[in-house]
């Protein structure tokens, strides 16, 4: 029997493997060989980490029902099954892992995946050594890695702890009232041995502008104490301007904020339901999803938990949520009299309001109790020590008609946005309207000052006094947002008037020239579009690649508005380039990489429809890579050889060999992928770029030695290095000079080897994972040459580099010294 030392392990991870194989099994259609991608990702999830007995056996039953699974799995169950099982109660644990992709594309021809560390073409390729047979890759150059099945105790070390996630926006410092509602919430608060088997789910509801994220956020910050294991919070966008958020991203984003590392992230969205609910088992937590747009937007979001709350707000009542999930429906209705005199009071003074008790009851009567108006219109008095509420009432009134006032909420907030908008001076009303075009309710001050046409230093003092009176908040440096209704209302305002279709082209306009040149700076030297647009005189708001990224991150969902609206009015050329700029979103969640599908969807209907064959073949190159990432290798094989009849320049054709190359190397048949790289050589020394000769020899080097051929492995490598240096690609030079390194390793000539392996480290500016292999393979060279002491030590070394990048691998590669160390102190 082999022992294990395992450490406390959270049940979510055997609960998600259940769950998910029991999907599978329930499914007759999905009944097949092969374990489905996502499953065998929650496999590997659950023994990335230790775990109980009961988790062990679990885990274990689900992997062997389907087959085949990786040899490495399938050992490590097989050891969990004979393993002795200390009885450890279930922790809160889990490992984080950044998200990354492999150093530059220098062995791809295409683009790198977030996994690609995970596949490759050396996936049959390992160091020669003879501390056992079994191996697994790190980086993009596969060696030998310690088993379990390989040593007689399994040491997993202890998960890092997970974050604990506090997302809550910050509450008002002037909230008043709500007691009947805040005396409802509190009834239906889950306390511990209360008999309640499911999470509460508790739904606010109400009309436009009566408040409802305020009572939740508020409420939600006064019992965030009782949930020790974190708040959740998501903007589900389901009213306003733009698309509902999807259940997918919503939840992807979850998972990350409580440690679960991007490449365990389902790409489906059942999968990641399931493995919210399993994380959340055992915790108690607090879900807030503010602006749900229908009870199916919100299902999946809920954990089944019964110590977890999910707070819920909406317009609609939700009953299915009601009949099918136990919700909980609290309306939210308007001000009681009293508590609108406390909320105006709240904003104006408690002293100011005694004083003019008569003149706030009106204001009261006018807005109608409905919170929003009553703040805008108490604001103006706050704002203002010359302003007495008696003016702001005789002002409202004298702007309505004979028959305007009705009395109700609707008319109410269209009387005091009249009043506030007829308060603003005419570049700052215009700056009010234009805002009404623009597609989304959050947005920075640049893309107003494309809405405007006019300078970035003159639009930031308008938005700053639109601020002031409460039609804008500001959520963060250099960022704003607009209340839904606001921004209906102000796009009623401009709805007939000239300067908008202008002023909307200029902004879509902005948008794609802004996100190509992100793209450019984030992706410098790689392919790119030529198709450009009309420039605007509005400066980019970002200089360094992680501005870039970060730029292109947060304004993802706003780019794909605009996308949809560019295409809606025929700016095909900013549709492309908005396409071409959705080449950082695989750097991201995975719920994101089918937004990079849709994009270059739109952008080929526009690069076809503009009759652009450059843009066409260019983003049939991309969605081709995008298809070989999401690992749907049928479709990316037919843009690939869509490209290859229809272009004749030789960097596209290149590329598409590549592409077509890339489905064995990465699936691990090298000799499938052979004969595409041998046609993209010659194709790749027409088109002058030395680097793209290289990437070609690369994957001719890597395939030959995968296959064995170490002398043909040698040929390519040597030529690999030849033309990095001629490049000047000193990163390129180091990573072809551990290619060569192992075809001498694989010829049996391990000093030259270690010499190649100790120059390559020498380069500073390597990826960490590339210095993980090189590491990796002049270990396997000092062991046999007999050094065991520094072939340990460059483990540990590797170690170390994995450790930074919170890779659970560290602690095999330690193991794989400490044996190393075993062996050469036994003599």
């Amino acid at each position: 029997m082999v022992s294990a030392t395992i450490t406390p392990f959270n049940l979510w991870d055997a609960y998600s493997i259940g769950a998910a194989l029991h999907r599978h099994e329930a499914s007759p259609a999905s009944r097949k060989p092969a374990v489905e991608l996502d499953q065998v990702d929650g496999v590997r999830s659950c023994l990335r980490v230790g775990c109980t007995s009961t988790s062990a056996t679990k885990i274990s039953k689900c992997a062997r029902a389907y087959q085949p699974l990786s040899r490495r799995t399938r050992v490590m169950t097989d050891d969990l099954d004979g393993a002795e099982q200390p009885n450890l109660a279930p922790t809160s644990a889990s490992r984080r892992r950044h998200p990354r992709i492999s150093a530059s594309l220098r062995n791809s021809g295409g683009e790198a995946g977030p996994d690609a560390r995970e596949r490759g073409p050396l996936a049959k390729l390992e160091p020669m050594t003879d501390i056992g047979e079994v191996h697994n890759e790190v980086g993009t150059v596969i060696g030998r890695v310690v088993q379990a099945g390989s040593i007689g105790q399994v040491v997993m070390s202890a998960p890092a702890t997970p974050p604990i996630p506090q997302q809550l926006p910050g509450r008002v410092r002037d909230f008043a009232g709500r007691r009947q509602e805040t005396a409802a919430l509190r009834r239906h608060l889950p306390e511990r041995g209360d008999g309640v088997e499911t999470a509460t789910v508790l739904v606010l509801h109400g009309t436009p502008g009566v408040g409802k994220s305020t009572l939740a956020i508020w409420w939600a910050h006064e019992i965030k104490y009782k949930f020790p294991d974190g708040a959740l919070f998501a903007d589900l966008r389901g009213f306003g301007p733009g698309s509902p958020a999807t259940p997918g991203t919503v939840l992807s984003g979850f998972l990350a904020a409580m440690g679960v590392p991007n490449a365990d992230v389902p790409t489906d969205t059942d999968a990641q339901a399931a493995l919210f609910r399993s994380i959340l088992a055992d915790r108690r937590t607090l879900v807030l999803l503010d602006n749900a747009a229908s009870a199916e937007q919100v299902r999946p979001l809920l954990p089944a938990a019964a110590e977890c709350l999910v707070l819920i707000t909406s317009r609609k009542t939700l009953h299915g949520l009601s009949v099918g999930n136990g919700a909980m429906d609290i309306p939210v209705g308007l001000f009681e009299i009293d508590e609108a005199f406390e909320f105006v009071a709240g904003i104006i003074g408690t002293e100011h309001a005694v004083r003019e008790r008569t003149s706030v009851e009106k204001l009261v009567e006018i807005c109608a109790r409905l919170p929003l108006a009553l703040r805008i219109a108490a604001t103006r008095v706050a704002s203002n020590r010359f302003v007495e509420v008696a003016d702001v009432v005789r002002e409202i009134r004298g702007g309505l008609g004979a028959f305007d006032w009705s009395g109700d909420e609707r008319s109410a907030i269209t009387q005091v946005f009249d009043w506030s908008y007829r308060q603003l001076t005419p570049p700052q009303a215009r700056m009010f309207r234009l805002v009404g075009s623009h597609p989304a309710v959050e947005f920075g001050p640049h893309a107003a000052a494309a809405l405007d046409g006019g300078g970035l230093d003159k639009v930031a003092g308008l938005l700053e006094k639109l601020a002031d009176e409460h039609l804008l908040d500001q959520v963060g440096p250099q960022r704003y947002r607009v209340h839904d209704l606001l921004h209906t209302y102000a796009a009623s305002r401009t709805a007939d008037e000239y300067e908008r279709p202008a002023a909307l082209t200029r902004l879509l306009t902005w948008y794609a020239w802004a996100a190509d040149a992100a793209d450019r700076i984030a992706f410098a030297g790689q392919a790119r579009l030529a198709t450009t647009v009309e420039p605007v005189a509005v400066p980019l708001p970002v200089t360094t690649r992680e501005e870039a990224l970060e730029w292109l991150n947060v304004e993802h969902t706003t780019l794909v508005a605009v996308r949809r609206l560019a295409a809606e009015k025929g700016l095909t050329a900013a549709v492309v380039l908005l396409a071409g700029a959705a080449r950082h979103l695989p750097l991201g969640r995975r719920s994101l990489w089918r937004d990079r599908l849709d994009a270059e969807y739109d952008g080929l209907l526009a690069a076809r429809s503009a009759g652009n064959a450059e843009a066409e073949t260019f983003l049939l190159v991309r969605r081709g890579n995008t298809y070989r990432i999401v690992g749907d290798y049928v479709a990316a094989n037919a843009d690939f050889r869509s490209v290859l009849e229809l272009s004749g320049d030789p960097q596209r054709q290149y590329e598409a060999l590549c592409g077509l190359g890339s489905d064995g190397r990465d699936r691990g048949r090298p000799a499938d992928a052979l004969p595409f790289y041998e046609a993209a050589w010659p194709v790749a020394q027409q088109t002058g770029d030395l680097l793209a000769e290289a990437t070609v020899v690369c994957n001719l080097g890597q395939l030959h030695a995968a296959m064995g051929r170490f002398d043909l492995a040698m040929t390519f490598s040597k030529q690999e290095l030849a033309l990095r240096g001629k490049a000047g690609d000193e990163i390129g030079v180091a990573y072809a000079q551990t290619n060569v390194a192992i075809a001498y390793q694989g010829l049996g000539n391990d000093t030259i080897a270690i010499e190649l392996c100790e120059r390559s480290l020498a380069v500073d500016g390597v990826a960490t994972a590339d210095r993980v292999t090189t590491l990796k393979i002049m270990s396997a060279s000092l062991t046999r040459v007999g050094r065991t002491s520094a072939a340990s030590r460059c483990l540990h070394e590797a170690a170390e580099l994995l450790t930074l990048l919170s890779d659970e691998r560290a602690t095999e590669l330690r193991q794989q010294a400490y044996e190393l160390e075993t062996r050469r102190a036994a003599g």
